[in-house]
C-alpha cells in the first residue's frame, strides 16, 4: 500500500480533525516547528519542519549511507501530513511544508544498532534547540538516559491510575 492510500486510511479511521483537535492548539499558523517522528525499515528519525526558515531538517542517528532512501522516505511522510493537516479548518498554511528545501543535520551519530528511538526522544525533549542536536555532551550516557525515560514513564500519573 502505498504512503497517500496509507495515511487516507488512517485519517478516515482516526476522523479527519483528531491530529489537530488533539495535539494542536486553536491556530496552527503560529507553530515555530512541526516534530515528525518517522519509521523506516525498524529504524527510527525526525523530520523537524521549520515554518520560520522554510526548510524540513531531518535528524538521523546513522550514518548517511542510505540517506537518499531516508530523503524520499521523509518527503513522502511530510507530504502526506501537511495534506492531512492542511484539509483540517484553519490549516491551509501547514501545506506550504512540501515546498520546503530538506537538509540533513550534522549530528553524533549512534554508535550500536537499537538507540534510534533513544536519540528521537532526546531530540524530541530539545525541541528547537539546534545547539543540543549537534552538541557530543547531549548525547554521551545514552544507557541513563533510557533509565530516566523508563522510570519517567513507570512513575506517569496515568500509570496509577491503573494500579489503583
Amino acid at each position: 500500500m502505498d504512503m497517500q492510500n496509507l495515511c487516507a486510511k488512517r485519517d478516515k479511521k482516526i476522523g479527519t480533525n483528531y491530529i489537530t483537535t488533539k495535539y494542536m492548539s486553536n491556530n496552527g499558523s503560529n507553530y515555530k516547528s512541526v516534530f515528525i517522528p518517522i519509521l523506516l525499515d525498524n529504524h527510527w528519525y525526525v523530520c523537524v519542519c521549520d515554518m520560520m526558515q522554510k526548510k524540513n531538517h531531518i535528524l538521523d542517528s546513522l550514518p548517511q549511507r542510505r540517506s537518499d532512501k531516508r530523503t524520499s522516505n521523509v518527503v513522502k511522510v511530510v507530504t502526506n501530513v501537511a495534506d492531512i493537516i492542511a484539509r483540517t479548518n484553519g490549516y491551509k498554511h501547514f501545506a506550504s511544508v512540501k515546498s520546503f528545501s530538506y537538509c540533513n543535520v550534522s549530528i553524533p551519530r549512534q554508535s550500536d544498532g537499537f538507540n534510534c528511538g533513544v536519540y528521537v526522544l532526546k531530540w524530541l525533549e530539545a525541541g528547537e534547540d539546534h545547539s543540543l542536536w549537534t552538541n557530543v555532551d547531549y548525547y554521551k550516557d545514552m544507557d541513563a538516559y533510557r533509565n530516566h525515560v523508563l522510570i519517567k514513564l513507570l512513575l506517569w500519573d496515568k500509570n496509577k491510575k491503573v494500579f489503583s
